[in-house]
């Protein structure tokens, strides 16, 4: 039994391992009522047992709550693309008379930087030039072309094998955090939320991984 499942046992919830709603629910019943048990749940976290639930407890609760990422694999946050709803705003912006880029301000023609149809059935994904660069060796251009990598959802354990079919923004201009934007296909495949920007684990097929690409993407 995990550090988690030790803390919803404490909180007398299903000791699943997944601390969701329930489990806040309850943990926040037993802060709002300065109940003992917080004493026990900081002894877990290995934090001060004063009963105080701080800055240094919740930062805690959030590590545990983490599990880690199995040798060889690169932790960061994915983003949906390439979906329907992507084409057919893209589509119906081209349809008014827009531009090309125009279109790509409200949609996504869902063609790959190699000229993949990334809104098909085959799991695709698009990393950043400097991740690409980093995994597979330079120009991206040519290296990254048709690599594909196993993407795994922490949540579940499952796993998918997807190509590289599209690049990102250069990392400088990524402003919501994502390392990697995953087609329907694989959040289909490995059960992701739709629409929503979570963890995955990734790593690729048949090369290791090279010291510069855990810079770029490993997280604590």
């Amino acid at each position: 039994m995990n550090t988690i499942q030790k803390i919803q046992q404490l909180l007398g919830v299903n000791p699943d391992g997944q601390f969701e709603s329930i489990s806040y629910r309850v943990l926040q019943n037993a802060i709002d009522n300065n109940s003992p048990i917080i004493i026990q749940i900081q002894g877990l976290l290995g934090v001060k047992q004063d009963g105080q639930w701080g800055t240094l407890s919740r930062g805690a609760l959030q590590a545990a709550m983490q599990p880690p990422v199995p040798a060889g694999f690169l932790r960061c946050i994915t983003s949906e693309f390439a979906t329907d709803s992507d084409l057919a705003a893209y589509n119906k912006a081209i349809a008014e008379g827009k531009t090309p880029i125009e279109a790509f301000a409200v949609g996504d023609n869902c063609v790959g930087c190699w000229g993949t149809n990334t809104n098909g059935p085959t799991p695709m994904v698009a990393l950043p030039p400097e991740t690409i660069e980093s995994t597979f060796g330079a120009p991206w251009r040519v290296t990254g072309k048709n690599k594909e990598i196993i993407v795994t959802n922490p949540v579940n354990g499952e796993s998918i094998v997807a190509v590289v079919a599209d690049v990102m923004p250069h990392l400088a201009h990524i402003r919501n955090g994502c390392g990697c934007d995953s087609n329907p296909a694989v959040c289909q495949g490995i059960g992701l939320p739709y629409g929503a920007m979570v963890e995955i684990w990734w790593k690729p097929v048949s090369s290791e991984l090279t010291p510069a690409a855990n810079s770029i993407l490993v997280s604590s």
